[in-house]
């Protein structure tokens, strides 16, 4: 008997013990309830500070123009993103190259208006440098939409064309300027040097070498450029510089240029 009395208080102590470890919720025990804090600048003490200064709305003004600038580019990019869609639909089979082409010309020419205010919220945000190398980003990007716009788009018109069977089109045909514009004079009776005006080609093809320039040797001037371009304001190893109004110019060249092989379809 006093075995086993000894035997039951033993178990009556480990289970004393597992209650306390265990937080016993038994009503008995269960715990009290912890008030709320009084006003929402009161925190758990395992919430950082850069949390605590979010949910109390206590921004220091420079956060509160970076979170400006941060939402202002978002929007401009979302936006800017439209004119990247894929110019083919495999549901329907629709290539969508012209409205995509239109689509680009728009957000291309709303971006370059909107670069004075990008670059001051940057600025503000950040510091001048900054400002400056995402605004040169931004523009040396709108050759990139606009060149592939275009070449998406001549290529799709020229589908369209009643003797297009007879042609047989090499791949990147239509990123060889002289190339494409041999291959619509065959095919339509004009190509592109035939509706832009002289000077106005030349400009293209300038351009359109400044783009290749850009994207694959990272803006640094090579033999191949001055010799494709006949650009003489450029030295080998320099790096191109472009600015708004080169940009505008190849916009208003390729809508100009696009209006017409539209007409030939």
């Amino acid at each position: 008997m006093e075995h086993r009395a000894t035997a039951g208080a033993h178990e009556a102590g480990r289970l004393a013990l597992w209650r306390e470890t265990h937080h016993d919720r038994s009503p008995t025990r269960r715990p009290a309830i912890q008030p709320r804090p009084e006003t929402t600048r009161q925190f758990h003490p395992n919430v950082d500070e850069r949390k605590a200064r979010t949910l109390t709305g206590a921004y220091s003004d420079r956060s509160r123009r970076r979170h400006a600038a941060a939402v202002h580019l978002r929007i401009l990019w979302r936006s800017i993103c439209v004119s990247w869609g894929g110019f083919f639909c495999p549901a329907c089979g629709h290539n969508s190259a012209p409205s995509i082409f239109d689509r680009t010309l728009e957000i291309v020419r709303t971006t370059l208006n909107a670069l004075t205010s990008i670059s001051e919220t940057l600025a503000a945000a950040h510091d001048e440098d900054a400002a400056r190398d995402s605004v040169r980003q931004i523009l040396e990007d709108q050759f990139s939409r606009l060149v592939g716009a275009f070449e998406s788009l001549s290529e799709a018109l020229f589908d369209q064309l009643p003797n297009r069977p007879q042609f047989k089109v090499r791949r990147g045909t239509f990123q060889r300027l002289d190339e494409a514009s041999d291959l619509w004079r065959q095919a339509a009776g004009s190509g592109y040097s035939d509706i832009l005006e002289p000077s106005d080609y030349r400009d293209l093809k300038r351009l359109f070498e400044q783009r290749h320039v850009l994207g694959h040797r990272q803006g640094i001037v090579d033999d191949r450029y001055l010799r494709e371009s006949g650009d003489t304001t450029y030295a080998v190893g320099q790096r191109l510089i472009i600015r708004e109004p080169t940009v505008l110019r190849l916009a208003d060249l390729v809508e100009a240029l696009a209006a017409d092989l539209r007409k030939l379809v």
